[in-house]
């Protein structure tokens, strides 16, 4: 198969570039976003239980019913959140990582797409922003917090101590298993690309180009 001419396989990888830019600024804004809903939402939420003073005044068993379902659903809704988070780490680090394929593709005038291309210090790693990025541990904080409201709101109808050993386990419970599944995506997303990166959407398509 005839290879691309120097002149045209440059100019394919730069549109490309753009491209793969263009995609990333998309993800961050589309994560951005999601993010500064669920925290007007959190904030808007906790903001009118302590304007109600829901946890000083005695309240109506359905009036607490219709407050625990709000918080059940948010819980849900925070759950959804960070999970959304994850996915958007995985392909901006993605993005991040075609980026230096495609960069070095142009200063090697390669058609080849291979993890081979890039030595390993220069690749961008799935993982370390889990446990640091201001996104996952804002809103795993909210999560929380919110686990700690139903929880007060549960000691106002059941007055055993149990609830709030109850309520203890499931903070540490979800904790543990939001941040050993994001590990799990991650590490997973990472091995999968860097053993076939040319299978990367963003890639697949070059290949057809640069290849005929």
């Amino acid at each position: 198969m005839e290879k691309l001419e120097k002149e045209n396989l440059t100019e394919v990888l730069l549109s490309l570039q753009q491209e793969v830019h263009a995609h990333l600024r998309d993800t961050d804004q589309k994560r951005e976003h999601l993010f500064e809903l669920y925290l007007k939402i959190i904030l808007s939420a906790f903001s009118a239980f302590v304007g109600l003073e829901f946890f000083k005044l005695e309240w109506p068993s359905g009036a607490v019913a219709l407050a625990l379902l709000i918080l059940i659903l948010l819980f849900a809704f925070g759950e959804a959140v960070f999970f959304a988070m994850v996915a958007a780490r995985k392909w901006h680090v993605e993005y991040m990582n075609v980026h230096i394929i495609i960069q070095s593709m142009l200063v090697q005038q390669s058609s080849e797409v291979s993890a081979g291309i890039v030595s390993p210090e220069l690749r961008q790693p799935f993982l370390p922003s889990t446990f640091t990025n201001r996104y996952f541990l804002l809103v795993q904080i909210c999560v929380v917090g919110t686990v700690m409201v139903i929880i007060t709101l549960l000691s106002k109808v059941m007055t055993t101590p149990l609830v709030f050993v109850l309520g203890s386990v499931l903070i540490i419970a979800v904790l543990l298993v939001n941040n050993v599944v994001a590990r799990t995506l991650l590490e997973k997303a990472e091995q999968d690309f860097w053993e076939h990166p040319e299978r990367s959407w963003c890639l697949s398509g070059l290949l057809a180009k640069v290849q005929k």
